[in-house]
């Protein structure tokens, strides 16, 4: 048994040289790409009528030919309080 020697550790780790950890790399990114777009896609949908109403609200707000002084009120958009 003296002349069978142990391995070392390291050795039984080593990356595979024909470029399997490479694809490996690739195919975890694409993956994380994946996930993140699928993330953004369900926030969007989920927050959608309050996303639509922010948008609006910034885009009239960087509009520089809308007046805020031409929209017409006449007083029936308030609802009317309890006592």
């Amino acid at each position: 048994m003296e002349g069978h020697k142990r391995k070392n550790v390291q050795e039984d780790k080593e990356k595979p040289k024909d470029g399997r950890s490479r694809m490996g790399a690739v195919a975890s990114s694409l993956f994380a790409v994946a996930a993140m777009a699928l993330g953004w896609l369900a926030i969007e949908l989920a927050f959608k009528p309050s996303l639509d109403e922010s948008r609006d609200s910034i885009n009239k707000s960087l509009d520089p030919d809308h007046d805020p002084d031409d929209e017409l009120d006449d007083g029936n958009n308030s609802k009317p309080t309890k006592i």
